[in-house]
């Protein structure tokens, strides 16, 4: 069929591309997961087509400022009035970009947010761009914990998720809601 299927104890399964699809594409949003020393900040372009979900890799990179986010968002050309849908956790960071211009808002997240947003992702074929490729390292190693027997917990490890979570976010807050607008890709 030639899609791939991935490792049995992996969260997601996923097709690689090439490219995001030229005709009928819509871009959903775009997700931003902060970082500093430790981790990277993570934006990622989420696309839909029919039942498929896209993903594409704009940014991974630890030690920005929201300055450095700004003029890096501006460099590859990324329009200041997409919508950003970034980690509510840091609203003076989400304020700071905001007034750099950018159209970015907090997610909304709830509880069990992190399931559902996983649950939200898995109701879709999802596809990556080859040229993501942390967020393809991060989908090769995204797994659910394990007690000590081996058995598998509704929870997923902590770790290879930062554009896994920019991606969670745009799930969260766009992928559910029916009556949202895309923005048609226009080559």
């Amino acid at each position: 069929m030639g899609q791939f299927a991935g490792h049995v104890d992996l969260i997601y399964t996923y097709i690689p591309v090439d490219e995001i699809p030229n005709y009928g594409a819509k871009l959903v949003a775009l997700g931003l997961d902060w970082g500093y020393a430790n981790d990277p900040t993570a934006v990622v372009e989420i696309w839909k087509w029919n039942d498929a979900v896209y993903l594409n890799e704009l940014m991974y990179e630890p030690n920005l400022t929201n300055q450095d986010i700004a003029n890096k968002l501006t460099e590859i050309g990324v329009d200041k009035y997409i919508e950003i849908i970034a980690d509510s956790a840091e609203p003076k960071s989400i304020e700071e970009i905001r007034r750099f211009g950018f159209n970015i808002k907090p997610a909304t997240k709830g509880p069990d947010s992190i399931l559902n947003g996983i649950d939200i992702l898995k109701r879709h074929r999802l596809h990556v761009t080859k040229q993501s490729v942390n967020i393809i390292k991060e989908l090769n190693g995204y797994k659910w914990v394990t007690d000590k027997d081996g058995n598998k917990l509704n929870k997923p490890i902590d770790m290879f998720n930062h554009a896994l979570d920019a991606t969670r976010y745009v799930a969260l807050n766009k992928l559910t809601n029916k009556s949202v607008s895309y923005n048609i890709r226009v080559l």
